[in-house]
């Protein structure tokens, strides 16, 4: 279940869990899969976004469903934000912090329209939370559900970030950067500078580094961007340069954390994706706890890119 790696995720303002994989909200085959979605909704609706992040498809919501009236409701486990109120919108939307999908206790059975999520509700359990999902919605209520296919460009692009953050060559980057910036000492004026580019030592643990760097590339390029890898390396020998040793020290140690908060969020993202197998017992649960399916389907690219299952199954 969520931890703190993922409030601190959401804190940094993200409305989807990829990062920088997707600018602003979803777009794509994702957003026309949900705009349809969002056309069956009544007038006064009401709609239930389970482990709703920052709210992407709680806003979805309202843009698509401008000039109807109604309310959406994001919960998440995680800490979240609430979003940026707009002026003359008939659609309320309201994000929940520390509210776990599994035990939705304080809402009503029989009180939403729809229970949608996307790459959310697959890091729950499925035997908790789809039970709450069906005792929420009204008779003949929807339940729409995005997940993680376990051949997505998304899994598949996460793997490799994965992958390339566990390596030696990152733990050795990490290490090296840290022995450099001691044996570099204090560095406040333009005349340090000069004295830790004449260092043997210095000079030695730097091509160390840039070797490390070289091998990390070679290894993946588009892995090591992805990671923000780089931005560390950056940060420290050039906006930090004239940092005092402390602050350097305390910066790396900040480093190691966002490395690892990252390494636990793929590690949750990557197990959450679902293969056929897992797809097939999740439709045997929503049949045990009163859910109809009416479909299920691959979403992909125009270019046939796998991105996603879709779910949806009506409550008896």
């Amino acid at each position: 279940m969520m931890d703190s790696h993922w409030s601190d995720y959401w804190n940094q303002g993200h409305l989807t869990s990829f990062g920088d994989s997707f600018q602003g909200n979803y777009e794509g085959v994702l957003k026309d899969c949900w705009q349809e979605t969002f056309t069956e909704l009544p007038e006064q609706f009401k709609v239930l976004d389970v482990a709703t992040g920052n709210g992407a498809l709680a806003l979805l919501v309202r843009e698509c469903c401008e000039g109807k009236v109604g309310t959406v409701i994001g919960v998440d486990f995680a800490k979240v934000h609430q979003p940026e109120p707009i002026a003359h919108t008939t659609i309320k939307v309201d994000l929940v912090s520390n509210k776990n999908c599994e035990a939705l206790v304080d809402y009503e059975s029989q009180s939403f329209d729809a229970v949608i999520s996307q790459f959310g509700i697959e890091y729950s359990d499925f035997n908790l939370s789809l039970p709450e999902a069906s005792r929420v919605l009204k008779p003949k209520g929807v339940l729409t559900i995005v997940s993680h296919h376990f051949q997505s460009l998304v899994i598949r692009r996460n793997e490799r970030i994965l992958s390339l953050i566990r390596s030696k060559e990152t733990k050795q980057l990490l290490e090296t950067m840290a022995r450099l910036v001691k044996a570099m000492g204090e560095v406040r004026e333009p005349e340090d500078i000069a004295r830790v580019k004449a260092n043997e030592t210095c000079e030695t643990i730097r091509k160390e580094l840039n070797s490390t760097i070289n091998q990390l590339v070679k290894n993946d390029e588009d892995a090591l961007k992805d990671s923000e890898l780089m931005s560390y390396v950056a940060t420290i020998f050039q906006k930090g340069m004239l940092w005092p040793l402390a602050e350097k020290l305390r910066y790396l140690d900040f480093v190691k954390q966002q490395i690892l908060a990252l390494e636990l969020r793929l590690k949750e993202l990557t197990d959450a994706s679902i293969d056929e197998n897992q797809l097939g017992e999740l439709i045997s649960k929503l049949n045990k706890f009163g859910l109809t399916l009416v479909a299920v389907k691959v979403l992909k690219t125009a270019e046939k890119q796998i991105v996603s299952w879709f779910i949806q199954a009506e409550k008896l």
